[in-house]
């Protein structure tokens, strides 16, 4: 008999490797949302997925007793919550889940976990459902329990649960997820990871997590938390906070932190740590906090503003690190109530911070290898600065890779879109946007990365000084520019080098030139005569999506260049790159210039 309730019901065959059952089920009557329920007998679990909101709302690990019971409730919830009361309807439920028991049951031989029970799992459900009132978006992984007899030790399989995931449901009552919390350890003694997600502004107190007695990796994500520097969990190794700092407790929640010393992985990001007053122009908060010795830490990410990270990076012993990721978002307000000098006060102390961590690691007999800035940091409606450092033991995530090409030191640039000298005012102060960026321009000749080699600048303003910031990389053999105002001074050095005798970036064999309208055709050329008369020719030139570079041109240019790759200008896949890039999503609040054109216009 075919279900009236469900649209579509499909079954597929029974397979060692996966059971899958597909279920649509009309939740609206305007949209259809469709359920996938999937069984996976190597991975072991239950998965449903919505796809009208693409993201998992149930993941169970358990074995198949606790499947066909988990799938019986969750559809008659769905039946329920549609209002369909009728006794055919009831009767083609029932089919369905006796149907669905019997196809579960039938792959039983393939399952080598334990059942955990259905009091236990009911009694972890109803928890859940006391603290949201939605079970359906209960997400708990119950897994990794060592391989025995199928029958043996039933009632205590739900006591070997490892790690815990539940995403805590929009507008909980904070006292129901405390309840929840402390109730976990009687049930899951020796849970070692806990993720605890929201989207809502529920509250948190992290000493709550001190009552597991093995817990090693905590997830809080989305929560204000707070945490009382009286408790102390020695057993973390991986800690991440993603919210709000409880302003009840302020600075002393850096307390508990420090006390972590076997801490590996420190993930802080949006911190709401507090503001000082901005006659400190040293910038000297050793008296506030104390220093922060962690012996194993290895991993570092930290999101905050300038004047914050510095107040806590700068207690960090700088030896243990192996990598640093520093997510700088300031300036969140509108122009009017722009305060230049406090802006660049708290960046200017930021850099300085850099530069003393790599001397730091000079002393320590390391170096810095990788050094990315990348932003927007004049844009006066969402300006961010990301700053990330890794040294020569640990390389980004991206580039973990054992080939030589990816082991080299890199060094990215990114100031896009910044102080443009347009014929408006400037929107952030009269001379600051230059003051900022020469500042900026000068941490390369102060890191002295003697051995880079990939230098990419993505800029759009003149540099300070082009020729010190050249001639402090000798070993660089990959340049990306897509600024006119770096490249001129690039072909103008070269030219005098070569009348002296002495090379600019010496090593250099390929450049590549993007997204530029402002170079012409001669002054690659002549660049390219240059290096030949130096005895430095480059190898490989890669010109993407130039406005002014004709076509006719890189027939002459590969006379003279074994390895030319070109990218026709084409304006709509270059306007499509740069909608999904950041950049454009920094500026996605700015108008274009033909809109503005129009209202001029207009007015």
């Amino acid at each position: 008999m075919k279900p009236d309730v469900l649209d579509r019901f499909l079954l597929s065959p029974v397979r060692k490797s996966s059971l899958i059952l597909e279920v649509l089920v009309p939740m609206t009557s305007l949209t259809d949302e469709r359920i996938d329920i999937e069984i996976s007998c190597q991975k072991r679990h239950l998965c449903f997925l919505s796809t009208e909101r693409n993201r998992r709302v149930v993941a169970v690990k358990c074995p198949p007793e606790i499947l066909t019971e988990v799938f019986c409730c969750v559809v008659r919830r769905i039946i329920a919550n549609i209002g369909i009361n009728s006794p055919k309807d009831q009767l083609a439920v029932s089919h369905v889940c006796h149907h669905w028991r019997a196809v579960v049951l039938r792959s039983q031989k393939y399952w080598s976990y334990q059942p955990i029970g259905i009091r236990g799992f009911l009694w972890s459900t109803e928890m859940v459902r006391r603290a949201g009132r939605q079970p359906l978006r209960l997400w708990m992984v119950i897994g990794r329990y060592p391989r025995e007899s199928y029958n043996q030790h039933r009632s205590r399989a739900l006591r070997r649960a490892v790690s815990l995931h539940i995403p805590i449901p929009y507008q909980s009552h904070s006292e129901s997820v405390s309840y929840l919390i402390k109730a976990f350890p009687q049930t899951f003694p020796t849970l070692e990871s806990v993720v605890l997600t929201t989207n809502g502004e529920q509250s948190l107190d992290i000493s709550d997590f001190t009552i597991f007695p093995r817990l090693r990796r905590l997830v809080v994500d989305g929560f204000s938390w707070s945490w009382n520097p009286l408790s102390l969990i020695s057993t973390l190794t991986h800690l991440t906070l993603r919210g709000r700092i409880d302003q009840i407790w302020g600075e002393q929640c850096w307390l508990s932190v420090v006390r972590l010393t076997n801490l590996m992985s420190l993930d802080i990001a949006d911190t709401n740590t507090p503001q000082y007053k901005d006659d400190t122009s040293d910038f000297d908060f050793s008296g506030h906090s104390p220093i922060i010795n962690l012996q194993h830490l290895q991993y570092m990410c930290i999101a905050a503003d300038p004047l914050s990270i510095t107040l806590l990076i700068r207690q960090f012993e700088l030896t243990p690190l192996t990598s640093v990721s520093i997510n700088c978002t300031y300036l969140r307000r509108s122009w009017e109530d722009a305060d230049d000098d406090t802006d660049f006060l708290q960046l200017s102390c930021l850099l300085k911070w850099i530069r003393r961590y790599v001397r730091g690691l000079d002393k320590a007999g390391s170096e810095l290898r990788s050094l990315e800035v990348q932003g927007d940091p004049f844009d006066w409606e969402d300006n961010a600065v990301i700053l990330r450092l890794w040294t020569s033991e640990c390389l980004p995530p991206q580039r973990q890779d054992t080939s030589e090409g990816n082991m080299r030191p890199h060094l990215k640039i990114r100031l896009a879109n910044a102080a443009q000298e347009s014929e408006g005012d400037d929107p952030i102060g009269d001379g600051f946007g230059k003051e900022l960026r020469s500042y900026l321009w000068r941490i390369i000749p102060w890191l002295r990365l003697t051995k880079l080699r990939n230098l990419r600048i993505d800029d759009s303003g003149p540099a300070a000084n082009p020729e010190e910031i050249f001639s402090a990389l000798p070993k660089v053999e990959v340049l990306s520019l897509s600024n006119v105002e770096l490249i001129m001074p690039l072909h103008a050095l070269s030219s005098r080098g070569a009348r002296s005798g002495r090379c600019l970036l010496p090593a250099l064999h390929t450049l590549v030139i993007y997204d530029t309208h402002d170079v012409e055709d001669r002054d690659v050329l002549d660049l390219v005569k240059y290096r030949i008369k130096c005895g430095r020719p480059l190898q490989n030139v890669h010109i993407i999506q130039c406005l002014d570079i004709r076509p006719s041109f890189i027939e002459k240019l590969r006379k003279k260049v074994p390895s030319v790759v070109y990218e026709e200008y084409n304006e709509k896949e270059r306007n499509d790159r740069w909608r999904d890039s950041a950049i454009f999503k920094i500026n996605r609040n700015r108008k274009s210039r033909s809109e503005e054109e129009e209202e001029e216009e207009e007015w």
